[in-house]
Parts: C-alpha cells; sequence; structure tokens
C-alpha cells in the first residue's frame, strides 16, 4: 500500500540525473538577498531561518547579504524583492512562505533573478517558473507521510480536518492528506475552517467529537494551533491532533504549556538525529546560539548551502542555470535530488510533542519497504 502512495508522490516528482557541480570563482563578491518575514505573526519562521542564514554566512566571507523584511504579508514580499532587484542580487533566498512565494514567483521570471524558498511547500510555486527553487520538500510529500503515518502507526479509521482560511499552505497540505489518506482507507469525515487569528474553537471542537473522528488534522500556523490545542485539552480530552511543519516552532510550546503534549506533526529536521552532517550543523549552532536549532533554522542553512552550491560566475543567469542543472544535495535536512522543476525529495521526518519541545517518532521515505 505504501508503494501505490509513493506512486502519488512521484507522479508529481519526476526525477532527474546528476549533471556535476558548479565551483564559484574565488574572489569575486556576490549580492545575495535575503527576503523573510522577521516581524509580524510569521516572525518566529523568519527570524529561525536568519540564525541558519547568519551561522552559513560566517563561513562564506564573499557573499554580502540584503536584507528585507516582507513581514508575512504578500504585497509587503513582492514589494521588498522589487527592492532587492534593485539592489544588484543575484540570487534571493526566500520568501519563507507558499502564499508569499506565489507573489514573489513571477516577478523572479522577469526580473531573471532566481530566489530559493527555505519552506514554501505548496507544489505549484515552482511550476511554470524557471527562476523559483526550493529545499524543502512539497505539500504532496508531507500531506502523505501523515496520512500514513496516521493509518498505520496510530491505526485512526476516521479523521477531522481544519483549516485555516484562504491559506494556501493548509489547503495544499490538507488535499494531499485527504487523496493518501483515502487511498490507504481512511475517512476524512469533517471539514472545518477558521480565520487567521482566531481565538474561538470551542464550536468546532465541539462538532469534531459529534463526527466521530478520532484525531484531528490541523496544519496550521503556531499561534492558532496553541489556541486549539489549550481548548481541546478542555473541550476534547484525548483528541490526537496531527499536523504539518508550519508547527515547528518554539512559540508552539511557549504558547499551548502541557496542553501541546501527545500531538505529532511533519518535519524536515530532528536535532537529535546521529547523523554527522546533523550533529555538525547542531553543534556549531548550540556554539553560536546557545540552543538546539528547529527546523526553520536548518532549512534557511540548507537553503543558503544551496546557494553557495550554485554561485557558479555570481550572476544571475549563471545561478539559475546552476540550481537547474545541479540535482544533487547534501543538506542537514537530507540528502535531496532534484526534479525539473527544482523541488527536493527527501524523507519525512515525524515528530511527537511534549509539554515543553518536540522528539523524533519516526521518519517515513517512499519507495519499496
Amino acid at each position: 500500500m505504501r508503494r501505490a502512495i509513493a506512486c502519488l508522490v512521484v507522479a508529481f516528482l519526476a526525477l532527474t540525473g546528476c549533471r556535476g557541480t558548479y565551483i564559484p570563482e574565488p574572489d569575486r563578491r556576490v549580492r545575495v538577498g535575503v527576503l523573510l518575514p522577521l516581524s509580524g505573526p510569521l516572525g518566529s519562521y523568519g527570524k529561525a531561518c536568519e540564525e541558519g542564514i547568519r551561522l552559513w554566512a560566517e563561513g562564506n566571507p564573499r557573499v554580502d547579504l540584503l536584507w528585507e523584511d516582507d513581514h508575512g504579508d504578500a504585497a509587503a514580499s513582492a514589494e521588498a524583492f522589487r527592492r532587492l532587484d534593485r539592489a544588484g542580487a543575484s540570487v534571493v533566498i526566500g520568501p519563507v512562505t507558499s502564499t508569499c512565494a506565489f507573489a514573489v514567483a513571477p516577478l523572479a521570471d522577469e526580473a531573471r533573478l532566481p530566489i530559493v524558498s527555505p519552506s514554501a511547500s505548496h507544489f505549484d510555486v515552482t511550476r511554470g517558473h524557471a527562476y523559483v527553487s526550493r529545499v524543502c520538500f512539497v505539500d504532496p510529500m508531507q500531506g502523505s507521510a501523515l496520512a500514513i503515518f496516521a493509518r498505520e502507526n496510530l491505526g485512526v479509521t476516521r479523521i477531522a480536518a481544519l483549516l485555516q482560511k484562504d491559506e494556501a499552505y493548509t489547503k495544499s497540505l490538507s488535499e494531499a492528506f485527504r487523496q493518501a489518506f483515502h487511498h490507504l482507507g481512511g475517512v476524512v469525515v469533517l471539514v472545518e475552517e477558521y480565520e487567521a487569528g482566531a481565538t474561538d474553537f470551542g464550536p468546532i471542537l465541539s462538532r469534531v467529537k459529534e463526527s466521530g473522528a478520532e484525531a484531528l488534522f490541523a496544519p496550521g500556523f503556531v499561534h492558532e494551533v496553541a489556541v486549539l490545542m489549550k481548548q481541546a485539552r478542555l473541550a476534547a480530552p484525548g483528541l490526537r491532533i496531527l499536523g504539518g511543519d508550519g508547527w515547528d516552532s518554539p512559540e508552539l510550546f511557549a504558547e499551548a504549556g502541557p496542553a501541546a503534549e501527545g500531538h505529532f506533526y511533519t518535519s524536515q529536521f530532528a536535532p537529535t538525529d546521529k547523523d554527522e552532517v546533523v550533529a555538525r550543523f547542531v553543534a556549531s549552532y548550540r556554539a553560536r546560539y546557545s540552543r538546539e536549532p528547529g527546523m526553520f533554522a536548518a532549512l534557511g542553512y540548507d537553503a543558503a548551502e544551496r546557494v553557495s552550491q550554485c554561485l557558479a560566475d555570481g550572476t544571475r543567469e549563471g545561478v539559475a542555470n546552476a540550481l537547474s542543472s545541479t540535482p544533487a544535495f547534501r543538506g542537514v535536512t537530507g540528502s535531496m535530488t532534484f526534479d525539473a522543476d527544482r523541488n527536493p525529495m527527501k524523507p519525512v521526518v515525524i515528530l511527537r510533542t511534549l509539554a515543553d519541545r518536540a522528539v523524533f517518532e519516526t521518519r517515513v521515505t517512499f519507495g519499496p519497504r
């Protein structure tokens, strides 16, 4: 059955073969734009990415970083990208969200200025955009992985879904989950929506209980999810909540407290991984910031490393060509192979939440078991 789910994912991702790597010219300085939400409700994601990028930059003195804060807003992201274009950036790291990436993608093509997103996971972000790349897995992968985990590991057959209204990320991830869950014999018994900034999930939780759902799929962002967890602990004790990589922030545990415990979400990084590449990154990050890195710090670092791999002669066209013709990359979030649309295929990590942190639960890979 997992082989069948893998086919669903591979239908999106037709992998290419290796064509070599690029070695940057040693004395040429390159301007690299960085476009992140450094303030606003998504600021924790951007700041984590920033830390990973700054750690990378310490070992890359030939790079000048140009910083822009898009506040997690699509219009602001587009305007910030235009400023980076005018400033002469050769490549841009960002944006973080799919909504902002959709706003920037056509501008990147028009300016012939390549972007590498750390975490914009909607499948269509790169489709038809030759100057758009990323290092995160796409929603069909994490949605399918979470469906496999829900059915095979948790034994869930009936689940409810809760999405943020007008948010591309939650809708894309939910559709991928629904298709895979259905293929595995599960049923999505209820679909609900909420507005960004919602603070009252009581009526929705009542309907979830009435639906007979054994778990709740809620692929939102940390502030709303933290509120949901606290209210679910009182209104629906024992309800397991499953989410996507948008949960991956220390703020989730700071805001939810003990109510965070007992849930699961997809991620692209586990700091406890014994892999040598991961261990070196974690050690460097701890030495620099005195704490463990999370997923967004790791993705920020990987996006910067991917840029470094593809700097070529430092020109926009050279970077764009390298991103399209260098399909293999070993990052701290895993070994990646890129398809023709510059989407990576890599394992999906499942984390289990405690009251104060998330711990490794399992890893889902696609292919023969």
